[in-house]
């Protein structure tokens, strides 16, 4: 992750394809992880999973990159494209690294709470259902508005909400 230097505005989002399909890889297997982390009963039938117990002597990072079937790859890659043409891509040339808080959590909340993105005030969810508008539902504006109310000590000076939909390129807020 670091070799590709995800912060550096100097960069294009684009990158030769080896590398987003290194960094696709790489993405899917941390979202494999975000399974175990929120439905451990769910992971047991990720690859990840299988593969780990299989031959857990031979579970390296190498095999774990390899195991993300291609299809998979290109619709992750196919994403990653579709933002580097999108509106993201003026939110990413208007800010600093040090102007976004992914994963932003919530103190002093009585849940467990925790966002995609915050950038300069702007509380940004990502969604990436195949039929965005036929998936969109109440849940997910309950959703946005419970992660405003819940930084009820302003620390992260929310003053938007949004959404992106990664497989359309639509930032809407």
């Amino acid at each position: 992750m670091h070799r590709l230097d995800l912060d550096n505005r100097e960069l294009p989002v684009d990158r030769g394809q080896d590398e987003e399909e290194d960094l696709a890889r790489m993405l899917i297997a941390a979202a494999w992880y975000q399974v175990l982390a929120r439905t451990p009963i769910g992971f047991a039938y990720t690859p990840l999973a299988k593969a780990a117990l299989e031959d857990p002597a031979a579970f390296t990072l190498t095999r774990l990159l390899e195991l993300p079937d291609r299809d998979l790859v290109a619709d992750v890659t196919a994403q990653l494209h579709k933002a580097a043409h999108s509106p993201l891509q003026a939110l990413r040339a208007g800010t600093r690294p040090g102007n976004c808080v992914g994963g932003p959590t919530f103190a002093g909340a009585q849940i467990t709470a925790d966002a995609d993105i915050v950038v300069d005030g702007l509380l940004l969810d990502f969604k990436s259902a195949r039929r965005p508008l036929a998936e969109m539902s109440q849940r997910t504006a309950w959703q946005l508005t419970g992660y405003l109310l819940l930084d009820a000590a302003d620390q992260y000076r929310i003053d938007t909400i949004g959404l992106y939909l990664t497989r359309s390129g639509v930032l809407a807020s």
